[in-house]
């Protein structure tokens, strides 16, 4: 699956600061005191410039979908970003600082980033225990969309409920079916969706953070949204023993 992150990659297309609120999908604007654990990443190869979610979950660790960070770029973070001001911090590209889970199987579309300095007095989201059973809950998912180097002053909150997945079809270029051996959920709402710029954003419920958004595609109503599903037990012992929450 070393291919994933370059057939994921949908978010480096140009678009306009007339674009940004188009990008956001049934949203509504967040209350300002919620969702200040969110976190915009940017990202930069010198000739496009992407973004994503993320969700700081200690004073050193953010949760984020991998295909957020493509090989040869390089990321920012901005954390406190709503209500905001927010903090602009660089990261690093090394194995102690950047690390996308990946098992025999290849890479999965989760990883961790660690700062190089912890935040003192943060707002994070806990990971929960995960005695509850996905398939009964209904989630809280944020999304947000940044442009160029101005922090986000619109995260988009919407209400969905988990459903079952559909078969994706998303293909490697050698034929075989991608998340096949990732381990997801699916929400879905009448008319919300998550589009370019909303990957890696923490699916909530109850306060505590249960997926992180991998994608869907822009196409409300056509699929259901793609969860990478942190309760799973193996992604779930990775954050422990990585992140130690």
């Amino acid at each position: 699956m070393a291919q994933l992150l370059l057939l994921l990659l949908l978010l480096w297309a140009d678009f306009t600061v007339g674009d940004v609120h188009k990008r956001i999908i049934g949203g509504q604007p967040c209350h300002p005191d919620e969702r200040k654990y969110h976190v915009l990443l940017r990202g930069d190869n010198r000739t496009h410039m992407n973004f994503c979610g993320g969700s700081l979950i200690s004073n050193q660790w953010i949760l984020t979908a991998s295909h957020c960070w493509p090989p040869g770029w390089t990321m920012r973070a901005n954390l406190t970003v709503h209500p905001g001001p927010g903090l602009d911090v660089p990261l690093q590209n090394d194995p102690q600082h950047r690390i996308p889970f990946i098992d025999n199987q290849g890479q999965h579309d989760i990883m961790l980033l660690r700062l190089t300095t912890p935040v003192n007095n943060p707002h994070t989201i806990p990971v929960p225990a995960c005695n509850d059973a996905n398939a009964n809950l209904t989630l809280f998912l944020c999304f947000s969309l940044g442009i160029a180097l101005q922090p986000v002053r619109d995260l988009q909150c919407a209400n969905v409920s988990v459903v079952h997945c559909v078969h994706f079809g998303d293909l490697r270029a050698d034929g075989q079916i991608l998340f096949q051996n990732q381990h997801y959920f699916c929400g879905r709402a009448p008319g919300v969706d998550t589009c370019g710029g909303d990957s890696g954003g923490g699916v909530v419920y109850r306060g505590q953070i249960y997926g992180v958004i991998s994608g869907s595609g822009c196409r409300a109503h056509a699929h259901p949204i793609r969860f990478m599903n942190v309760c799973n037990s193996t992604y779930r012992e990775w954050i422990r023993d990585t992140a130690h929450v």
